[in-house]
């Protein structure tokens, strides 16, 4: 893992659930090994937010364009889309 992740993850709080459930509260006085295993937990932890956020933000652009293709879909068989303005 990069030094940069390690970095990273031990600067931010864990605002989120998964963070908490995942990669807990770090001990007071770890060993290395410790540290490690919490490091790499809460990169897990990251990853998993990072995936239902992207899946969050892909199911909801798709719900707008369904919607939007619904309503132009009932415009168009109203009439009311210009002939011009279809390409």
């Amino acid at each position: 893992m990069p030094l940069r992740m390690t970095q990273y993850l031990e600067s931010t709080s864990k605002p989120l659930a998964a963070s908490a459930t995942l990669a807990g509260i770090p001990y007071p006085d770890p060993t290395p090994a410790q540290q490690a295993d919490w490091v790499f937990h809460g990169y897990v932890a990251m990853m998993i937010e990072l995936l239902g956020l992207s899946i969050f933000l892909v199911s909801l652009i798709g719900l707008f364009s369904i919607g939007a293709h619904a309503a132009w879909r009932r415009q168009r068989r109203r009439g009311e889309v210009d002939s011009a303005s279809e390409g």
